[in-house]
C-alpha cells in the first residue's frame, strides 16, 4: 500500500513534477540510483515533500503538515507503518527545524533529490546533529547535500550511533564545522559504536572542519570509533581539516574498527596513520 505526503500545488505543475518522480522511483530500483541496488530492501513507499500532487494517495497523511520533511521521517519510523524501504523525494531546499532521529529497525530512508541539487541546512542550533540514526538505515541518494553550519558544536552532520548510512553518486556532506576543542568526533560523520556502520558507494564529502587539536583522535570528515566500521567502494572524503587547518579526512580507532574496515574503491584524502585497516591510504 503506497503513502505520499503532498501538497496542492498549480495544476500547471503536475504534469512535470508527475514525470520527474516517476523517473526518479525508477533509479531507486537501479544499483546507481537507491538503496534498492545495494543489497537493501526494494522500496515500496513514496514520500513527497515540497512538491505538487503526483499520484494518488490511497492512505493520506492528514495529521502532518504535508510540506515537512519532520513529518515524512516521522511517517517512516511510526510503529504502526509497514517494515521495508522508503523513498523520499524532495523538490525544494529545506533548513530543518529539528533534529531528524531515525529509530526504527527494519525500516530504510532513501533521500533524493528531483529535478537538480537538492540541499537540506542543518538549523541554528550549534549542538544539534541534522541526522541521528539509531537504528534503520538512512541512504542518501542523488542529488541530496547535507549541509553544515560554521558553529556546530560538538555534533557532526550524521550520527550514527546503533544505526547504517549509505552514501551514492550525487550526494554530498559539507559546510560543517565543530566548535569546541575537545572533539573526538567527525563533522560530516560520526560512527559510534559496534552497532553502526557507513558504507560509501559514491558521493562526496569534503569542506569540513574539527576545531579540535588532538591529531589522533578528531576528524575533519569521518571519525569510526568504538568498533564501528567504514566500508568505502567509491566517492571521494577529501578536504577536510581539523585544529588550525590541518588536513584529516578520516580517523578510525584501533582494534575491530580498524580490522573490519575496508576500501576497495573512492579516493581519501589524509588518514590517521594508527587507525586504518590494512590497505587504506597512509
Amino acid at each position: 500500500m503506497n503513502k505520499r505526503i503532498k501538497k496542492i500545488g498549480f495544476t500547471a505543475m503536475v504534469t512535470v513534477i508527475f514525470t520527474l518522480a516517476l523517473a526518479a522511483l525508477a533509479a531507486c530500483s537501479n544499483p546507481s540510483g537507491g538503496g534498492g541496488g545495494n543489497g537493501g530492501p526494494t522500496p515500496t513507499a513514496g514520500l513527497y515533500a515540497k512538491a505538487p500532487p503526483i499520484l494518488a494517495s490511497d492512505t493520506p497523511i492528514s495529521s502532518v503538515a504535508a510540506n515537512d520533511i519532520d513529518a515524512a521521517v516521522a511517517y517512516v519510523v511510526d510503529a504502526g507503518n509497514p517494515d521495508g524501504a522508503y523513498t523520499l523525494l524532495l523538490s525544494q531546499n529545506i533548513t530543518n527545524t529539528a533534529m531528524l532521529t531515525l529509530n526504527r529497525a527494519n525500516r530504510e530512508l532513501t533521500i533524493m533529490g528531483l529535478g537538480g541539487e537538492i540541499t537540506i541546512q542543518k538549523n541554528s542550533t550549534a549542538g544539534q546533529t541534522l541526522f541521528n540514526v539509531t537504528s534503520g538505515s538512512l541512504v542518501l541518494g542523488n542529488n541530496i547535500t547535507l549541509r553544515g553550519i560554521g558553529t556546530g558544536g560538538n555534533s557532526a552532520l550524521v550520527n550514527l550511533n546503533g544505526g547504517n548510512l549509505t552514501m551514492l553518486a550525487g550526494s554530498k556532506l559539507t559546510g560543517h564545522r565543530i566548535s569546541v576543542t575537545d572533539s573526538l568526533g567527525g563533522p560530516a560523520v560520526t560512527v559510534s559504536n559496534a552497532s553502526s556502520s557507513f558504507t560509501m558507494h559514491g558521493g562526496e564529502i569534503s569542506g569540513n572542519h574539527n576545531n579540535s587539536f588532538e591529531t589522533t583522535l578528531p576528524s575533519g570528515g569521518v571519525r569510526v570509533a568504538s568498533g564501528g566500521i567504514i566500508i568505502m567502494t567509491g566517492g571521494s572524503i577529501t578536504g577536510n581539516t581539523i585544529g588550525t587547518d590541518t588536513p584529516m579526512d578520516v580517523s578510525i580507532a584501533t582494534g575491530p574498527s580498524r580490522d573490519n574496515s575496508s576500501k576497495t574503491g573512492g579516493t581519501v584524502g589524509t588518514s590517521n596513520p594508527e587507525g586504518f585497516a590494512t590497505g587504506w591510504p597512509q
